[in-house]
C-alpha cells in the first residue's frame, strides 16, 4: 500500500523497509493501471460483492443509469490532497524549528516531493486552484482546532489519519476490533486479551457505512472516498496498458457500462484514472470491440 508508506514516511520521517514494497505497486500501476483496485483490495472485493447483490435484479436501464459517471467522483481527489497535507503539517513545524534529529535538506524534498504530488492531483480532478486551496485550508483548520479540543495536540490526531480512509488499513482495523472481539465472545475464544480500542466505534462506522452505500451505487466507497483508489487514478492516467476500444465503429448499445464499476465511460471517451480494470465491459460487449492493450482507445480518451 504506497500510500500508507508515503503517510508513514511524511510524519516519521522513517521508511520502514516492509512498506517499500508499495514501490512494486507503484510500478505495476504505471504498467497496468488500477489493478489494485480490480484485481487484490479486499475492501473493493466486499463492495464490488454487496453492489452487485444489490443491483442483480435490476434491468439494464437501471444498471446503466447507477453506472454512470458522476462529476462527485472528483471528492476522492480532494480527500487525498487534504489526508497528505495533514501529513507533512507536523513535518513543515520541524523544519521551521530546524530539528538536529532530522536533515533539514531531507525534510524540504519530503516537502517539495509532496507538492509534486499534491500538484498533480488537483490537475488530475480538473479542480479550480484558488478554491481547492481555500477549501483544504479551511478543511485542515477545522481538522486541527477539533484534534486540538479532543486531545489537547494537534500533531498526532491530525497527521495520522491516512489510515482512518485508507482501504487496507481499515480493513485490517475492522476485523480486528470488530469481527474479532465478537468471536471471542464465543467458544472459540482466539485471544485473551481484550481487543478494544478508543476508537474502535469510528472505525466500525466508517466501515459499516462505506459498506452499505454499495446499495445506493455500486464501489461507492471506490468511486467517490478512496483515497488510495485516487493515489491510483493519478499514477494509472499514465498506465501502459489500458481497456479502450479497437477500433472506432460502434453502435452505442451502451452495454459495456451495465456493469462497469468504476464509471469510467468505456462507451464515449473512456476515463482512465475511474477505470479500475474490472474487466465486465470487455465480457459485456456483443461486437468485440472492447479490449485491454497498450495502444489508446479508439474512442477517446480523459
Amino acid at each position: 500500500d504506497p500510500l500508507v508508506g508515503l503517510g508513514t514516511l511524511l510524519t516519521t520521517r522513517t521508511l520502514f523497509a516492509g512498506l517499500l514494497w508499495g514501490l512494486a505497486t507503484v510500478v505495476l500501476t504505471i504498467l497496468l493501471g488500477r489493478f489494485f483496485c480490480g484485481w487484490l483490495c479486499p475492501f473493493g472485493t466486499i463492495h464490488q460483492f454487496v453492489g452487485y447483490l444489490a443491483r442483480r435484479k435490476r434491468r439494464i436501464k437501471a444498471k446503466m443509469a447507477l453506472n454512470r459517471y458522476h462529476p462527485a467522483q472528483s471528492i476522492k481527489y480532494w480527500i487525498l490532497v487534504f489526508l497528505l497535507i495533514m501529513a507533512v503539517a507536523a513535518l513543515s513545524v520541524d523544519v521551521v524549528r530546524l530539528p538536529r534529529s532530522s536533515p533539514l535538506g531531507f525534510s524540504i524534498l519530503l516537502i517539495l516531493g509532496l507538492i509534486a504530488v499534491i500538484a498533480m492531483t488537483v490537475r488530475q480532478a480538473k479542480l479550480n486552484a484558488k478554491k481547492a486551496i481555500f477549501a483544504l485550508l479551511i478543511a485542515g483548520l477545522g481538522w486541527i482546532l477539533v484534534s486540538f479540543l479532543l486531545y489537547g495536540d494537534w500533531r498526532p490526531a491530525a497527521s495520522l489519519q491516512i489510515g482512518l480512509l485508507d482501504p487496507i488499513p481499515l480493513v485490517y482495523r475492522s476485523i480486528n476490533l470488530i469481527l474479532l472481539p465478537l468471536i471471542d465472545r464465543t467458544t472459540l475464544v482466539i485471544s485473551s486479551n481484550p481487543r478494544l480500542y478508543a476508537g474502535t466505534w469510528l472505525i466500525a462506522s466508517i466501515f459499516v457505512a462505506a459498506v452499505l452505500l454499495n446499495l445506493i451505487r455500486p464501489r461507492f466507497y471506490c468511486r467517490f472516498v478512496c483515497p488510495l483508489g485516487a493515489l491510483f487514478g493519478v499514477l494509472g492516467r499514465f498506465a501502459v496498458w489500458r481497456i479502450g476500444k479497437s477500433r472506432e465503429e460502434c453502435t452505442d448499445c451502451h452495454l459495456c457500462e451495465k456493469n462497469c464499476e468504476g464509471a469510467c465511460q468505456p462507451t464515449g471517451q473512456i476515463r482512465l484514472a475511474e477505470c479500475v480494470l474490472c474487466l465486465n465491459c470487455i465480457d459485456d460487449c456483443h461486437h468485440g470491440l472492447m479490449g485491454y492493450h497498450t495502444a489508446p482507445s479508439a474512442g477517446g480518451e480523459i
